[in-house]
């Protein structure tokens, strides 16, 4: 240390800063190299390794398949349109029944299974069956019933194989994967319900953050610039842990459910077999015209520009 038993020289702070022996930077050096390890392995392979099904879970859209139906399952007849629309409406009841046991609004909006009935989403008698369903064992419950709308899902759908509905076995097989895929999403969302963030991470956090504060005996300005970063550190972990709730920058559930709804049951029923009569296009007639006019003087050559027409 006898390079800096003086602090007149200039650059002693630097030679204390950047001192290795002894220092901070020796005591951190190896968790530091192992977090930037670990940081760039689980960069490259969120980034360049998983698809894009992998890098967003949860991402649940039932008109997705609503599309997939509407082009397997053919025909006009009553009788087919209500089995679509019945196989997308049970899509949307099992989006339904899972977000009611996760989200506070949608759990608001939806407080029983009769106000699912009043909102058209379940008919009585369906709702009969999860009630027998839910009786069959005492530990039913327990497990959710989520399941039931999806299995009858499944069911119409090989029913339309049965009938002629859906011409053929690799079609109903897509159909199925696509179902499957579904069911995954939302099988996740209940993972990560089922497993919330460890309850000793907000204890510490909230715990340190306020008694800090609560001995302060000055808040000085220094002390208040502090207070407004660590509360707003504190308010993101808190809306962290639930963020299908009903704070400002929460999940608008019931908008999803809703257009959900509406977006899958209009593929199923009205715009289904809608194909806009067929005209040829003139595209190769103006494709020659492309290389000599332009209506932006930023694009194209300035010379061959035509002159704005005036009225």
């Amino acid at each position: 240390m006898a390079d800096i038993q003086s602090t007149k020289h200039f650059g002693t702070f630097f030679r204390i800063i950047f001192r290795w022996r002894g220092s901070v930077w020796k005591c951190v050096s190896a968790d530091l190299v192992f977090w930037l390890i670990a940081y760039y392995v689980v960069m490259v392979i969120y980034r360049f390794l998983l698809s894009r099904a992998g890098q967003v879970a949860g991402d649940v859209r039932p008109y997705r398949v609503a599309h997939t139906v509407s082009a397997v399952v053919r025909g006009a007849d009553p009788e087919t349109v209500t089995q679509r629309r019945n196989i997308v409406r049970y899509l949307c009841l099992v989006q339904l029944l899972v977000l009611r046991d996760i989200s506070v609004p949608v759990r608001k909006r939806f407080p029983s299974l009769q106000s699912i009935i009043d909102a058209g989403i379940l008919h009585a008698h369906e709702l009969r069956l999860i009630n027998a369903a839910s009786n069959v064992q005492s530990t039913t419950n327990d497990f959710g019933i989520h399941w039931l709308p999806f299995h009858w899902a499944c069911e119409l759908c090989q029913r339309a194989r049965q009938t002629g509905r859906i011409s053929g076995d690799p079609l109903l097989a897509f159909l199925f994967s696509q179902l499957m895929q579904y069911r995954d999403h939302l099988q996740k969302l209940l993972n990560y319900d089922w497993v919330p963030i460890p309850v000793a991470y907000p204890q510490v956090v909230f715990c340190a953050v306020r008694f800090y504060f609560l001995f302060k005996a000055y808040l000085p300005l220094m002390t208040i610039v502090q207070f407004v970063f660590y509360m707003g550190w504190v308010k993101v972990a808190e809306e962290l842990l639930n963020p299908l709730g009903e704070d400002d920058d929460d999940f608008e559930t019931l908008f999803v459910l809703e257009r959900n709804l509406h977006v899958s049951i209009a593929l199923a029923d009205q715009h289904h077999d809608q194909v806009p009569e067929q005209y040829r296009d003139t595209l190769d007639k103006r494709h020659d015209e492309w290389g000599t006019k332009t209506t932006l003087s930023m694009i194209g050559n300035s010379s061959l520009r035509m002159e704005p027409k005036l009225f």
